[in-house]
C-alpha cells in the first residue's frame, strides 16, 4: 500500500533494482551512443541529436503543463491556523540539557505539531488564499527561501 514505511528488505531491493536499471541504460543506451563512429565522425551530427532531445524534453514538458489540470479545493473548509509561543516554564532543578537546545525545543514545538496535524490532511481545503487557481497562475518559480 501506498503511503507506508518501507522495510529494510524492501529498501534494499528498491535500492538494487535502480542500480540494475542504471546499469542498464549505461550499458543499452549511453555508452552505444556516446561511443557511436557515426556520431563521431562529424561534430553537427552530435549537436543535431542534442539540439533534437532538447526540443522532444522541452515539447513533453510543455504537453505536460498544458494536460494536466490543475487540482482545485473541494474539500472542508480547514480552519485557520492557531501557532502560539510560550515561554518554557522555569524550573529550579538543575539540568544537563543545553538551554539554547531546550529554548529551540519549546519553541519550534507548537509548529512541529501543526506540521504534524496538516500532514493527516487529505483534501484540499476549499477557502484557501490565495487560491490554487491564481496562485499557480501568479506563480514566477521556487522562492528564494526554497533554496
Amino acid at each position: 500500500m501506498a503511503g507506508h514505511p518501507l522495510g529494510l528488505e524492501q529498501n534494499l531491493s528498491l535500492a538494487a533494482a535502480s542500480g540494475l536499471l542504471a546499469l542498464a541504460t549505461v550499458k543499452l543506451v549511453e555508452n552505444p551512443v556516446r561511443f557511436s563512429p557515426w556520431l563521431r565522425a562529424r561534430s553537427g551530427r552530435s549537436l543535431a541529436l542534442g539540439a533534437a532531445l532538447t526540443v522532444v524534453a522541452a515539447a513533453a514538458t510543455m504537453a505536460t503543463a498544458v494536460l494536466v489540470p490543475i487540482p482545485h479545493g473541494q474539500g472542508l473548509a480547514a480552519p485557520p491556523a492557531v501557532i502560539r509561543i510560550t515561554r518554557p516554564p522555569r524550573t529550579r532543578r538543575p539540568t544537563t540539557e543545553d538551554p539554547a537546545t531546550a529554548r529551540l525545543a519549546s519553541l519550534s514545538a507548537p509548529v512541529v505539531g501543526a506540521v504534524a496535524k496538516a500532514v493527516t490532511v487529505g483534501t484540499v481545503p476549499a477557502n484557501l488564499e490565495p487560491s490554487l487557481e491564481s496562485a499557480h497562475a501568479t506563480s514566477h518559480g521556487p522562492s528564494p527561501m526554497a533554496a
